[in-house]
């Protein structure tokens, strides 16, 4: 019941637009109850999503290395499990080498950088140049 909304919200969209424009649903759990949301919950919401036409997913996290209901599994990588859909995950990934490890360990296919990039507009280049690129 509690993803109804943002599953016919997608659904409807992808009606609209049809094939015309790739449709990303981004969503948080991290400020939800410890008991609130489970493991069973998040992947029937990835399935759910994608069965409504969704791209791709994108998770707003408290932590996109950090593990989640008691596990050392990330959030990403429960989503990348449930439904065969790229992953954009968001959340503690202001070093970036973090960013690097969250993509090239499986926890998501893109990093998101929301706030180091607000404290730092030259974010993407000093990333580079410390990734040595």
């Amino acid at each position: 019941k509690r993803m109804r909304m943002m599953v016919e919200t997608c659904a409807a969209v992808r009606s609209h637009v049809a094939d015309q424009a790739l449709l990303c649903c981004r969503f948080s759990i991290f400020n939800k109850q410890p008991d609130e949301v489970s493991p069973a919950d998040l992947s029937a919401l990835a399935r759910a999503l994608e069965q409504a036409g969704v791209d791709v997913l994108h998770a707003s996290t408290d932590g996109v290395l950090k593990g989640c209901f008691g596990s050392a599994k990330t959030i990403g990588q429960y989503l990348k499990e449930a439904a065969p859909l790229p992953v954009i995950a968001a959340g503690g990934l202001g070093d970036p080498r973090d960013a690097e490890q969250a993509v090239a360990n499986g926890h998501a296919d893109f990093a998101a950088i929301g706030q180091a990039m607000m404290d730092d507009p030259e974010w993407t280049r000093h990333a580079r140049e410390s990734l040595g690129g």
